[in-house]
């Protein structure tokens, strides 16, 4: 990704005109620039009545564009009420200029830095309306402090948010001063040393909205403040700030650099600074950890602590507030994956597992979204509260050699099951971890590999429902009511969708899951190898939890499967392929009723093109008759699924732009098992292989087939990259999410040359 192009102001304090006029110019010069980010107050001094300032009622009411798209956030002062309110009144994106905060409490701070030390990704950028406390600290032998600078009026807010934001570049108002402060080093929490340039800014009208300060003067109480809010492109938090105070004239410290200029900062104090910024996501983590020359200790730690290594546990400790235990650290862990196998010189995890213990999945609980660095002792210490545990089941990943992020805990009592339940979505070293019960096996199916019991009953099944024949179904009957033609039997109901199910050879809470076939898991969908595949990348999108169907899926497992899908297209797209698929869905009664998965291979483009012709054609020699399934943002339109199959048992196929063909079984109607594969087949050149059966290979072979999938897909895969996803914040003409007088967004170094000076 390229550069986002940003300019920063500081405060404005109602000079409007001259801020947007000098923003035209440097854009129209060296832009175009993505977005303006004004920290310090946007308003006049003064109380917050009054109506919209003239200046900027163009731009509040939509009648005029500013030349940038600008956010602003020192949201007080004249005017500044009835200003929020027209902006929030108007159309979302309507505006091009716009608030980012909101007012905050302490308890807001707290629960920023909570998500600070939680964050896996780096803070690229730290705005705050105030000089952080100390940042003078640490400076270098012959540097002094700017002159002009009012302590009393520093921030320790600011300064322990920065502490544990650790951003990039920290800018700020306040103070009506241009500083560019040496960079500091952050302490290495284990991923490595980051650097943070610290630029102050002046202000717009050459003014402060301080009054100046005597020594031993504590700054004012703050009447409001604006506010902090919480997201992924913008995080913040804020400082005090006076509302109704006065302006420092040309006899103030900042005013004298002013005397005589009614408009403009004459006196060199510069309020305007341009950055080109690539998303810290795009660099790599020796970037990130690379230190530029002439960095320095932190300013935020005590003299000689300036380049010792803090312990990650110590780092924890010492932020007050957060309401995470010491050992809450992995926020600063590498966010990257190792790729190409386990780094040279690295250990690899040792797979845990008692030797001698029996597995007993009726007293095991089956763990997801597990830290990668937390131990047994972690997880034994955690899970104690429900019961005595008495083994931990954990595997590692082929791949990167790193510990799997699901694991089975069984107990020695089967009370503590429901107990650990009881904890799921408590969190695990600052992560949620998702806890269910562990999916029994029965004795009979327990030696047979997974996907073979799984293609084996549903052949079985399928030979079931051609010897029954046509049902007597009724639309409206209670499900467990209805009789079979032949035999007479009874139907049991169907599992409840998204619980774990006896004898289900696709939930992955299983003890006995075939994980050689496994290429990746995310939060509600795995992708998996197929049994006897098609081809070297055929493989099933698999929903973690037991839904029935594509269909059934609730909204987080549908997106996430999307996501996958998209993944699977672009690798697709990178062999000069296209992805095509199937789901065949039946209301199975064997092994506690289907379990969804899509099939999905890649095919020639000639053979993409000809795709929608082939499904027609082979579906209707085989009595279906297929109906278009529309593609929205590029995905299968779920809800015009649901509208055409209802609750009624299904085939679909999967075209090369995300629509599909599908076509709702009458009862008694049967899709042939081998249809969805026999299409596939044909398309692939290979209708030889439309047989799962005649396509199975020895184990071995299975898991290098696996290695080779798993090396194809992990440049797009979408687990490995939500491990590797750090904020990516400024996106060009968008907004920060929620932030206020603290503000992080996302962007890193490389000063543009077109940096603004008044």
């Amino acid at each position: 990704m390229s550069a986002v192009k940003v300019l920063l102001a500081g405060d404005c304090l109602g000079g409007f005109n001259v801020l947007f006029k000098k923003v035209a110019a440097v854009n129209s010069k060296n832009g175009p620039f993505d977005l303006l980010l004004c920290v310090g107050q946007f308003f006049e001094p003064g109380g917050d009545g009054g109506d919209i300032p003239e200046q900027l009622r163009p731009y509040v009411d939509g009648s005029a564009q500013l030349p940038v798209k600008t956010y602003f956030l020192g949201g007080y002062g004249k005017g500044s009420a009835a200003t929020l309110a027209a902006l929030k009144a108007a159309p979302a994106g309507s505006r091009s200029l716009q608030y980012l905060g909101r007012h905050y409490n302490q308890s807001d701070v707290a629960k920023l830095r909570h998500q600070l030390m939680v964050l896996p990704g780096e803070v690229d950028m730290l705005l705050t309306c105030e000089w952080p406390a100390g940042v003078l600290q640490q400076l270098p032998a012959g540097s002094a402090a700017p002159e002009g600078f009012q302590p009393a009026y520093a921030s320790n807010v600011a300064a322990d948010v920065a502490l544990t934001a650790r951003p990039r570049y920290h800018i700020a108002g306040g103070q009506a001063l241009f500083y560019a402060r040496q960079p500091y080093s952050n302490p290495d929490l284990g991923a490595g040393p980051r650097a943070t340039r610290f630029v102050g800014l002046g202000s717009v009208t050459g003014k402060t909205a301080y009054p100046a300060a005597t020594p031993g003067d504590a700054p004012p109480a703050a009447a409001a403040a604006a506010g902090s809010g919480i997201g992924r492109a913008g995080i913040g938090s804020g400082g005090q700030q006076q509302q109704q105070q006065g302006v420092v004239g040309p006899g103030g410290p900042a005013g004298k650099a002013a005397a005589g200029k009614a408009a403009g900062n004459a006196a060199a104090q510069k309020f305007l600074h341009a950055l080109g910024l690539p998303p810290a996501s795009t660099l790599s983590t020796d970037v990130l950890a690379a230190l530029p020359d002439g960095c320095g200790a932190s300013p935020y730690q005590a003299p000689g602590q300036g380049s010792k290594k803090r312990p990650a546990e110590e780092e924890g400790a010492a932020i007050a507030g957060s309401g995470l235990p010491d050992h809450c650290t992995w926020r600063w862990m590498p966010p990257k994956r190792m790729r190409g196998g386990v780094p040279q010189g690295a250990t690899p995890f040792q797979p845990w597992g008692r030797p001698g213990v029996l597995k007993d999945s009726a007293r095991s609980v089956f763990v997801r979204n597990l830290p990668f660095e937390s131990t047994y002792e972690d997880l034994s210490t955690f899970f104690s509260q429900a019961g005595e545990v008495e083994d931990i089941r954990r595997g590692a990943q082929p791949d990167t050699g790193r510990a799997n992020p699901w694991c089975h805990v069984q107990f020695t009592e089967i009370g503590a099951v429901p107990a650990a339940c009881a904890l799921n979505g408590s969190l695990l070293m600052g992560r949620p971890v998702t806890i269910a019960t562990s999916t029994p096996l029965t004795k009979a199916e327990g030696q047979a590999p997974q996907f073979e019991r799984m293609y084996a009953a549903d052949a079985a099944d399928n030979r079931e429902g051609r010897q029954q024949g046509q049902q007597q179904q009724r639309r409206g009957e209670r499900r467990g009511q209805q009789q079979q033609r032949h035999g007479q039997r009874q139907q049991q109901p169907l599992p409840e969708p998204g619980k774990p199910v006896e004898g289900c050879w696709f939930c992955l809470s299983s003890d006995q899951v075939d994980v050689n076939l496994v290429a990746s898991v995310g939060e509600e969908v795995y992708l998996a190898l197929d049994k006897g595949p098609i081809s070297p990348q055929h493989c099933l999108v698999i929903p973690i939890e037991h839904y029935p169907s594509w269909a059934a899926l609730p909204a987080a497992a549908a997106a996430e499967a999307g996501r996958y899908l998209s993944a699977l297209r672009t690798a697709a797209a990178a062999a000069g392929q296209q992805l095509v698929g199937f789901e065949r869905h039946l209301k199975l009664r064997s092994k506690g009723g289907n379990h969804c998965h899509l099939n999905t291979i890649g095919i020639s483009r000639a053979a993409a093109e000809t795709a929608a012709e082939v499904f027609t054609q082979l579906a209707s020699e085989a009595g279906l008759t297929l109906a278009a399934v529309p593609a929205m943002d590029g995905q299968m339109d779920m809800a015009a699924l649901r509208e055409l199959v209802g609750d009624a048992e299904y085939f679909l196929g999967l075209l090369p732009d995300g629509s599909g063909l599908a076509a709702p079984l009458v009862p008694g109607q049967r899709a042939p098992m081998q249809l969805g594969r026999q299409i596939l087949a044909q398309l692939a050149g290979v209708p030889e292989r439309a047989d799962w059966k005649e396509c199975t290979a020895a184990s071995e072979a299975e898991a290098e087939a696996a290695e080779a999938f798993r090396q194809y897909f992990k440049l797009y895969d979408p687990a490995q990259a939500a491990a590797e996803e750090e904020p990516a914040a400024v996106a060009a003409g968008e907004a920060p999410a929620a932030a206020d007088d603290v503000a992080a967004a996302a962007a890193t170094e490389e000063p543009a040359q077109a940096a603004a000076q008044e």
